[in-house]
């Protein structure tokens, strides 16, 4: 290393040197390193810091939150055989996490409208449609908590060939007419959606599910880091591509000893682009509950994975305002979350009563706390594979 080293350079080779020898567990050998010139006493002291500062970070990944097997003394659940233009059985800011797929404008009839009053989504324009959805977006932004987040998924349509903007017309009047902030937008992009009869444009394959909360700074969000035993730090560097086409060599630095979700779910293609079958991919198991039904707008479980465990802990509220076949709810109570429902078709009132009776039959305390312990406790390995396929 030579003999001209300043003193500062030289407290921190002893700095190195001690941690080397009260650390032995980390088996960095960062002496080595510096000996054989690949690392410089000034990065093996920043490696050195930013291994104490990743053990602090490990403290606070917090225990698991036991689970309420109770709702105000019932089960996890409630289903509310009414429309949530009015959710008056809920009290203001009770909500944390509101996921729902609202009717589309000018798509499918249900038959719930009159000669007077036309089915939501099927006035007969789009500033309609924008009027009549605002009091129902008013009504959760009354029942979400201050810390709570709303999960909106909405699709496209066309009238006379013409793209409706529906979506971003609806986030723009949640922001502006209701007081929603949008701080995510994610694409649903179904692998399997249906084919619409036109040859003037391309085919559509997405729908958008836009990350709503009432405030920015207060809203939970939790990037639920989890460990992993078999990993161990190591020092690495990545190289990087230049402007001349080849490869700079980084800086070495400290792998971490844990993973954030998001490393996760990278490897199961999942960011703000969730890869995913459409509709009708749940169908058939909900035909063994009703043979007969018919549900042409069913959005798989895994689209509310993501939002539920990022947003909400264990023993939480989890409402549906639109809640169809009740997948909201179903994957709700399999995370350890309470569900809340509400649904003007009988048939589907029926069909998810059916769903939850079986729900609760393959779902308890301790399967809960399993499935939070995949992404929070310290005993994560490589052979937990998928949260998606667990909790659907």
């Amino acid at each position: 290393m030579g003999s001209n080293i300043s003193g500062p350079t030289l407290r921190k080779l002893l700095d190195v040197k001690e941690f080397e020898t009260t650390q032995p567990k980390a088996n960095l050998n960062l002496l080595d390193k510096i000996n054989s010139g690949d690392l410089s006493i000034d990065r093996a002291k920043k490696i050195v810091l930013n291994y104490y500062e990743q053990q602090e970070e490990v403290k606070q990944i917090k225990p698991i939150a036991p689970v309420e097997n109770e709702f105000d003394g019932e089960r996890m659940w409630k289903l509310y055989h009414s429309s949530s233009l009015s959710m008056r059985e809920l009290l203001d800011g009770i909500i944390q996490v509101c996921i729902t797929s609202v009717p589309y404008f000018s798509v499918r009839k249900y038959g719930k409208g009159t000669q007077l009053i036309p089915e939501l989504g099927l006035e007969t324009c789009y500033k309609d449609y924008l009027k009549n959805m605002i009091p129902f977006l008013k009504e959760v932004f009354r029942v979400l908590s201050i810390r709570g987040s709303f999960f909106l998924n909405i699709g496209e349509t066309y009238s006379k060939h013409t793209n409706n903007n529906i979506m971003l017309r609806l986030v723009l009047a949640a922001c502006d007419e209701v007081g929603f902030h949008l701080v995510n937008s994610i694409v649903w992009h179904k692998t399997n959606s249906l084919p619409q009869t036109t040859d003037k444009r391309l085919q559509p394959s997405y729908e958008m599910i836009y990350h709503l909360v009432k405030d920015v700074d207060q809203y939970d969000y939790y990037p639920l880091k989890y460990l992993d035993k078999k990993q161990k730090c190591k020092i690495i560097a990545i190289d990087r591509p230049n402007k001349k086409g080849g490869l700079d060599i980084g800086e070495p630095s400290l792998s971490k000893p844990y993973k954030k979700f998001k490393d996760f779910i990278d490897a199961q293609y999942f960011e703000d682009i969730i890869i995913s079958s459409s509709a009708g991919s749940d169908s058939s198991a909900l035909r063994k509950l009703d043979p007969n039904i018919k549900h042409f707008a069913i959005f798989p479980s895994n689209i509310c994975v993501l939002p539920i465990l990022t947003t909400s802990k264990p023993g939480q509220i989890v409402l549906d305002c639109f809640s169809g076949s009740g997948t909201t709810i179903d994957t709700a109570i399999m995370l350890g979350r309470k569900g809340i429902g509400y649904e003007t078709e009988e048939r589907f009132v029926e069909l998810t009563h059916k769903r939850m009776t079986e729900a609760e039959k393959r779902c308890n305390e301790k399967d809960m706390n399993i499935i939070q312990e995949y992404v929070e406790s310290n005993s994560i390995n490589e052979n937990n594979q998928s949260i998606t396929n667990t909790a659907a």
